[in-house]
């Protein structure tokens, strides 16, 4: 097995350069299959590894001093997921205008596809809800990458998003 340094650029697995590609499973899939190229997807969760993929960090210094600009921050992108999932048809129509690289069909697609990640099917009143065991978790695999100092001070950089109850979402 040879590790190849490369970019989300799909061509050189296209091209059969490579045998594996990382990926996001709410597009690539699609992307691939609309050029007739059939995918097998191997996701982290499937394979035991339960870790969140979107976290947002901030400098302690900024909580600290600025605490209103980090809520207003997480309220407006809770917001934009709310209004996301609870219309589809708007979500769908305001991607058509700022991506020409998806057919509406497709866009259809990668909305079905993204949902369970944003709101997943178990917890769906989750939105933007992280449990202290899967930032645990998150914390442990990223001290193991080398990518934080310690995988024990977990504790002191999980901040609980505290923010009014999740909202029901359209399917």
């Amino acid at each position: 097995m040879s590790e190849v340094p490369i970019q989300y650029d799909p061509t050189p697995f296209i091209a059969k350069q490579i045998d594996v590609l990382p990926g996001y499973l709410t597009n690539q899939p699609i992307t691939l299959g609309n050029r007739g190229i059939p995918t097998h997807t191997i996701t982290a969760k499937a394979s035991g590894l339960d870790i969140f993929g979107n976290v947002y960090f901030v400098t302690t210094d900024t909580l600290q001093r600025r605490p209103e600009v980090v809520s207003a921050f997480l309220r407006a992108t809770r917001r934009g997921w709310e209004l996301a999932l609870s219309s589809p048809e708007a979500s769908i129509a305001a991607l058509r205008k700022r991506s020409k690289d998806f057919a509406e069909a497709d866009l259809r697609r990668i909305h079905a596809a993204v949902k369970p990640f944003i709101l997943p099917p178990d917890a769906p009143d989750s939105l933007m809800q992280m449990s202290p065991e899967r930032w645990r978790n998150t914390a442990t695999v990223l001290h193991a990458a080398g990518l934080s100092r310690s995988s024990e001070t977990w504790a002191e950089a999980f901040v609980p998003y505290s923010a009014a109850p999740a909202r029901s979402h359209a399917d």
